[in-house]
């Protein structure tokens, strides 16, 4: 076997293992996890070994037993983030949608991208700007540079810097546009990820002050004048405003 399939392999293995717990099973020793994933003792040790060194999996020196760790809990509330935000945010994308006619989406940060949660469809027909689940560049259009523009300035610079043979000479211009976007509360864009697309983006943030995601109005550049687009930068956000507060956050925005 070679050493792709053998690490392919050992991934599989350790998935299984964590698939093992339930709630009904929500400690076991090795011999449990051995019976109950099928595997053998010393082939289960030896996942253990990593998944406890990066908080995966927790063991009780006591009892001798293993049980799910803390990671597993973080990664499962950056999930259920997500579909708060989702749940939040729908009725207000509907309204916002009612109102412009445009395409109204949620993308949040993925890594090094941006993803797109949740999508209202607009009442024109050039409208297929952006697809639910898929990942694009944040230095691209206003939905990827809102984000960019308000995370932690250190997470910020290191996409940036990673980036920085992809962005070429553009690098001092992508800085100071985000210090703008920032300062300004929002970001327009036209013609910048797709010829004839116009998009407007505000930040969401959660009871924390932490950002979340951006709330984006999208639609042809030629529906989205400039007093269209100054129109339509108040409508989101208010509209994002009126999510972040159902988040819990209670400062002004």
């Amino acid at each position: 076997m070679n050493d792709n399939r053998q690490s392919v392999r050992s991934v599989e293995r350790a998935l299984q293992l964590l698939k093992c717990f339930s709630f009904d099973r929500k400690r076991m020793s090795l011999a449990e996890l051995s019976v109950a994933s099928g595997l053998p003792k010393p082939t289960v040790f030896r996942l253990l070994v990593p998944l406890e060194q990066y908080h995966f999996i927790k063991r009780d020196e006591k009892s001798q037993t293993y049980s799910l760790g803390i990671e597993l809990f973080q990664l499962g509330q950056i999930v259920q983030s997500d579909l708060e935000l989702r749940r939040i945010a729908l009725p207000v994308m509907e309204e916002l949608c009612e109102k412009t006619g445009e395409t109204i989406n949620i993308n949040i940060l993925q890594g090094k991208e941006r993803v797109c949660i949740e999508k209202i469809e607009g009442k024109h027909g050039l409208r297929q700007f952006v697809e639910v689940g898929k990942s694009m560049t944040l230095f691209r259009g206003a939905s990827g540079k809102v984000l960019l523009a308000f995370l932690p300035q250190e997470h910020q610079l290191e996409i940036i810097k990673d980036a920085e043979e992809y962005l070429g000479t553009d690098v001092a211009g992508l800085r100071n546009r985000l210090e703008q976007i920032k300062s300004d509360g929002f970001a327009v864009s036209y013609d910048e990820r797709v010829l004839g697309a116009a998009a407007v983006s505000v930040p969401i943030v959660n009871h924390a002050g932490k950002l979340v995601g951006g709330l984006t109005i999208s639609g042809a550049t030629v529906r989205m004048t400039a007093d269209k687009a100054k129109e339509y930068v108040q409508l989101a956000v208010d509209a994002a405003k009126r999510i972040s507060k159902m988040l819990g956050y209670k400062d002004r925005m």
